[in-house]
């Protein structure tokens, strides 16, 4: 019963991702930031870091579920918040082999949160 009981409590804790809403105010943490684009930074880490499970001609996709692919730039725009939400912040849990720096996460909420879209 008390692993019951834990399992719900723990259930109950697991939170969907914040909407981010566009206030049309720039983003505090945006100000410093430096420039990350796609060319300069993206297309390389979403190669190294993601594409080997979530490339839709991934050999071997290790479970990663087959509507999330990053295989263009359009792609990875139509996901970023979804990436986001996992592959930054305090616990981040892709990439699940790690291997990340956290200059890298760093660079990859610049370049998704305060990007161009589309660059």
């Amino acid at each position: 019963m008390r692993f019951l009981c834990f399992l719900l409590v723990g259930l109950a804790c697991v939170e969907e991702p914040e909407e981010v809403i566009d206030t049309g105010e720039p983003d505090p943490d945006c100000a410093d930031a430096q420039l990350v684009t796609y060319n300069n930074f993206g297309e390389s880490f979403m190669t190294h870091s993601c594409q080997g499970c979530h490339a839709s001609t991934a050999p071997n996709r290790f479970e990663a579920p087959e509507d999330v692919t990053f295989d263009d730039l359009d792609s990875v725009w139509e996901q970023s918040e979804v990436i986001l939400a996992v592959a930054s912040g305090d616990a981040p849990t892709m990439p699940p082999q790690g291997g990340v720096t956290e200059l890298q996460r760093t660079k990859l909420i610049w370049w998704l949160r305060c990007g161009e879209p589309g660059l």
